[in-house]
């Protein structure tokens, strides 16, 4: 494989070296587990820049999948395609004939079979977050390629939508490279992807990032926010129900609750979002401080209206 493949390889073994502390902060290479350690990376988390997306779609299990697929995203013939050596596929000869080159190396009837997963074409989704200059875009998304994929003897082809508000490429690699490597994506290769289309793309001019959600100081700082927020509703609501030596009608406890129950199920979406971010221990913590909540509403639900 390319860049991706061999970067997190070189830094995986790096940081089994003996007596290994740390990368240079400096490093263009953004390891997803060492990344808060990167300042490229901690610099992006700043940046108001357009985040980009790199996304597998879908995969193609044999020539007539592929050519489906082609055909699709050529929109009919309608849109031309580019290769790995810069030969264009445009109409529906062109992708038969691409067909039939690249299912020479398609695995056989046999291995479809035997092995679960096993696909032949991989269809990815470069997006650059918003609208950008086409001729830099692409220019930018070549170089991308050849250095990730076709440095790895992968076989590619790739075309530009402009149909959307946001400018993208959809890419279709070949699984089977010319030095008998299979392609595969794990976590770590997808994230690396991101970083080195962003700075592909930002070399030309294209400012763009990519960061983690959970790592952006404006997440960050509204994680912040609804806890706080928790906090402060908790407060409050015990005062209400201390204040014994005040005489409350049924109508406004009546409508003290409807207000409470919206304020409660906001709390807890947000506590479902702020799960799939934060740390076990913070998990934790708020979801005892919704759990108190919700005793305190029941308290109050059966001692101001009797049920």
């Amino acid at each position: 494989m390319g860049d991706f493949y061999r970067n997190a390889h070189e830094l995986r073994d790096f940081w089994e070296m003996d007596g290994a502390k740390k990368i240079e902060s400096n490093s263009r290479l953004v390891n997803v587990t060492r990344r808060l350690m990167n300042d490229g990376y901690l610099n992006q988390l700043d940046m108001k820049a357009p985040q980009i997306v790199v996304k597998i779609v879908s995969h193609a299990l044999g020539a007539r999948q592929m050519e489906k697929m082609i055909n699709y995203l050529g929109r009919e013939g309608s849109l031309g395609f580019e290769t790995e050596s810069r030969d264009s596929v445009k109409d529906k000869s062109e992708v038969k004939e691409l067909v039939s080159e690249w299912r020479k190396d398609f695995l056989s009837k046999d291995a479809y079979g035997k092995s679960r997963g096993v696909k032949d074409v991989t269809h990815m989704v470069l997006s650059v977050g918003g609208p950008a200059d086409l001729d830099r875009a692409s220019q930018a998304t070549r170089s991308f390629l050849v250095e990730n994929f076709g440095a790895g003897g992968y076989k590619y082809v790739f075309v530009a939508h402009t149909d959307t508000r946001h400018l993208h490429f959809h890419v279709a690699v070949h699984n089977q490279s010319l030095f008998g490597n299979r392609l595969y994506f794990d976590k770590a290769d997808l994230f690396t992807l991101r970083s080195e289309y962003a700075r592909h793309l930002s070399a030309l001019g294209i400012e763009r990032v990519a960061t983690f959600r959970k790592d952006r100081v404006e997440i960050l700082e509204k994680m912040q926010a609804g806890k706080e927020g928790i906090k402060e509703n908790s407060s409050w609501y015990q005062n209400k129900l201390n204040e014994s030596d005040k005489k409350v009608i049924k109508k406004d406890i009546q409508k003290f609750m409807k207000k409470y129950r919206k304020d409660l199920k906001e709390m807890r979406q947000f506590i479902t979002d702020y799960n799939k971010v934060s740390s076990p221990n913070d998990r934790q913590r708020m979801s005892s401080s919704l759990k108190k909540i919700n005793e305190l509403l029941k308290a109050s639900k059966s001692k101001t209206l009797g049920f």
